[in-house]
């Protein structure tokens, strides 16, 4: 989630996110989100998978899964790739006028990844 708590907008944003490496059953996926505007200049959450029945995957982004969203997940455009390789600038054409103050304003970034299970 990309949300801005004020007191001007925020015109550009950068995403990342750290994919973990191995063969698991439970990932716990890192992102962090940046703007000059940001205070604090960076933010960093977990999401959490946990694979039904204990089975050791491997997990990979989806190529072309990244897209950004507006309040309730409308979607506002594509995102190119690249958020798991050194992150992704949020292009100014996706957020025009920048991000608003508030939980009205507030964006999304979603993508997809793929759980390979173990042979």
């Amino acid at each position: 989630m990309l949300f801005n708590g004020g007191p001007g907008s925020i015109a550009q944003v950068s995403v990342i996110v750290h994919l973990p490496s191995g063969h698991a059953s439970t990932w716990g996926i890192i992102a962090k989100t940046c703007a000059n505007q940001f205070v604090p200049a960076s933010t960093m959450g977990t999401i959490g998978i946990k694979v039904a029945g204990g089975r050791k995957t491997s997990i990979a982004y989806i190529p072309g899964s990244t897209w950004l969203a507006g309040p309730n997940e409308v979607r506002l455009g594509s995102l190119p790739d690249g958020i798991t390789q050194g992150g992704i600038q949020v292009p100014r054409s996706n957020i025009p006028g920048g991000i608003g103050v508030g939980s009205r304003d507030a964006r999304y970034v979603f993508f997809d990844v793929e759980l390979m299970p173990d042979s």
